[in-house]
């Protein structure tokens, strides 16, 4: 046996020795930081006594990724079960927006603070003409105006790519949207306009193809899919028009160029980095640069799909902004999609070619 082989000091001394690992007999370049072990090189370096524990644990490793596979699958059917669940009661909050149930909605349920629960308050004219004045919207307002603009304009992250032009144009956002595919690959976010000034598009959509997306690996960004907006004329969000004088210099002879200068919005979501060509020239601050904007595409997707529908209304109040909000989402962790996607989990490695190896961010 080989705990008896142990015993003794002068064979224990000896055991001792051939159970250790002789880094010496691997032959790695140790300026290269990414040199890899494969596992037949590794396991030579093994005592023989010590293998068969080796390949046990192995194998219980490979029990667990089959049983791992079938929660993976059981996960997505129950993803898909209650994303159809849910899916009324998105539909509903969309059509109360709307402003649809105005009239069927009972007056307690108005969350005014005037009347709750059968208690209603004395206010003075006085009272209501100041609420008027301080009011986001008037009192006689179809639905609830403005609810994604506000909402989404509370969370920091897609914030900070609004401009004030774009608050407008979001007025008119009547619902957003999102699918998870029933394989597990990927998710698709829907944006819903009704019609407006400044583009004909009904609906803008955003596709991302993750294939990991459940799993407890690092997400693996595959492709990233936008939607073209057909801006109406001279409504463009995302460029505008600047004229610039010329000189010839051959005749001296003065002409206007009209140029396309693009400026900061919240519409170039739905035009998605490119990678560089493969035949492109690029340095280390282009490639970081390219991976940075890739990760902060990626933020604001998930921003949308894992806290903005799922919990539109508290982003509304703005009570999804406290603090106390977000240790409540580490009860949702495991949870995805419709029922709120993987809440805090915002990193992942960019799409890859030859440029771009797969990589895992630094936190």
């Amino acid at each position: 046996m080989i705990d008896e082989e142990l015993d003794g000091s002068a064979s224990g001394t000896a055991a001792s020795k051939d159970n250790e690992l002789d880094f010496t007999k691997l032959d790695l370049d140790e300026s290269n930081a990414d040199a890899q072990i494969d596992d037949q090189m590794f396991m030579e370096l093994v005592p023989k006594s010590v293998r068969p524990r080796v390949n046990k644990l192995k194998e219980l490793h490979n029990k667990r990724d089959a049983l791992l596979q079938e929660y993976l699958k059981e996960r997505a059917e129950l993803e898909l079960k209650f994303s159809k669940l849910i899916k009324p009661l998105y539909e509903e909050r969309r059509d109360i927006i709307a402003g649809l149930h105005d009239d069927t909605i009972a007056d307690d349920t108005i969350a005014d603070g005037k009347e709750k629960s059968g208690v209603v308050e004395d206010v003075s004219e006085e009272e209501e003409e100041d609420e008027d004045t301080d009011a986001l919207f008037k009192a006689d307002a179809k639905g609830v105006p403005a609810f994604w603009s506000v909402a989404i304009s509370h969370i920091d992250v897609v914030a900070g790519m609004m401009s004030p032009e774009d608050v407008e144009s979001l007025d008119y956002l009547t619902d957003i949207t999102n699918e998870d595919f029933a394989d597990g690959t990927g998710f698709e976010l829907t944006y819903h306009f009704s019609d407006n000034p400044f583009f004909t598009n009904r609906t803008l959509t955003k596709r991302y193809e993750v294939p990991n997306l459940f799993t407890e690996d690092e997400p693996i960004l595959q492709n990233v899919v936008g939607t073209t907006i057909n801006w109406k004329p001279g409504m463009s969000l995302t460029h505008r028009e600047v004229q610039q004088k010329q000189r010839k210099k051959s005749t001296g002879e003065i002409r206007t160029v009209t140029k396309t200068v693009k400026k900061e919005s919240f519409y170039h979501f739905f035009d998605p980095p490119k990678l560089p060509d493969l035949n492109d020239v690029v340095d280390e601050a282009e490639v970081n640069e390219v991976e940075n904007s890739f990760e902060q595409d990626y933020d604001v997707a998930q921003a949308f799909r894992s806290h903005i529908i799922p919990k539109a209304v508290l982003w509304f109040t703005g009570e999804a902004m406290v603090d106390g909000m977000l240790n409540e989402e580490s009860q949702d962790e495991e949870v995805g999609g419709m029922m709120g996607g993987t809440p805090g989990s915002f990193t992942f490695a960019p799409p890859t070619n030859a440029l771009f190896p797969p990589y895992e961010k630094n936190t």
